[in-house]
């Protein structure tokens, strides 16, 4: 529904900018694109955790051919989608970079629902007066809904930044130009006033999470105790599984630096925490709470 509705808003965009606009779109629908494992998330080479319809194969060529199933192609043993996959989008080995997205066997910049890649960044066609309605489409004035404009619209009659906007409701220059709201604020009459969303409630002039938090643990102004921790909206002094309640919060003693194998039993900086000991990476050997490189001499 969310294709649907993007793609048919922006149809008179043309076929490069509409392509685009649906990758945006693609973002936010679990399962249609692969996200890059130059993201950090801790994925495979070929992203297949992120892959749609991945299959292995014993074949280990890098040729774009073998037994897959079509459109897949063996690609490092696998069997990928180049129309999607980030590591071998369009052929085999062809990675994109970690700010792009495969779509249709091309790298383009992932760019937020709304927005469009035009060069090296993404823009609001509907305001952007250098990429109105499509990228490269430069105004002499002003763009408004996606439309050149020689003045500004009396729905957002102040001019900031080149961008026409309304004072009174626009979070990004509330009041004056350039005067953004915070996190969880929205600008009404002119002002940043507090808007919590559904799944969190307004506490002391902040939007708090009371399932978790302790000290509004269920509901406002109803805190732990020293060394609980809220659960469930509930003080207690158990965490699930093998987790210890250190410091009011539930940690895993066996990977936390700061309360390896136990409450306030820190690592030294250089150290890890692995199975609830403290640990030097690598081949390092420990010198104290120190770590030096293996052969050398311990000096303390």
């Amino acid at each position: 529904m969310v294709l649907m509705a993007t793609t048919g808003a922006t149809r008179s965009w043309g076929d490069a900018s509409l392509r685009l606009v649906v990758l945006a779109s693609l973002s936010v629908l679990p399962g249609c694109r692969q996200v890059n494992p130059e993201f950090g998330l801790g994925l495979g080479s070929s992203g297949s955790e992120a892959t749609t319809g991945l299959a292995q194969t014993s074949d280990t060529g890098d040729t774009g051919q073998g037994p897959c199933d079509p459109p897949l192609a063996a690609c490092g043993g696998e069997c990928v989608d180049t129309q999607i996959n980030v590591v071998h989008c369009g052929a085999c080995n062809q990675a994109c970079t970690s700010s792009q997205v495969c779509f249709e066997g091309e790298c383009v910049f992932d760019c937020p629902v709304g927005q469009l890649a035009c060069g090296p960044r993404c823009v609001d066609p509907s305001s952007d007066p250098s990429h109105c309605g499509r990228c490269d489409f430069p105004c002499d004035a002003f763009c408004v809904e996606g439309q050149c404009a020689d003045t500004c619209p009396s729905n957002a009659p102040t001019e900031c930044g080149g961008t026409c906007v309304d004072l009174a409701t626009d979070s990004n220059h509330c009041g004056e130009c350039d005067e953004p709201c915070d996190e969880f604020r929205a600008c009404v009459d002119s002002e940043c006033v507090l808007e919590c969303p559904e799944e969190l409630e307004q506490c002391d002039g902040q939007c708090v999470e009371t399932s978790t938090d302790e000290d509004h643990c269920g509901r406002c102004g109803d805190p732990c105790d020293a060394g609980e921790h809220c659960q469930d909206g509930t003080c207690t002094l158990e965490c699930g599984g093998n987790n210890l309640v250190c410091g009011g919060e539930c940690i895993n003693p066996n990977s936390n630096e700061m309360h390896c194998g136990d409450c306030d039993q820190p690592c030294g900086a250089a150290q890890n925490c692995g199975g609830g000991e403290c640990k030097c990476p690598g081949s390092q050997q420990e010198c104290g709470i120190t770590c030096i490189p293996s052969g050398e001499t311990c000096e303390r």
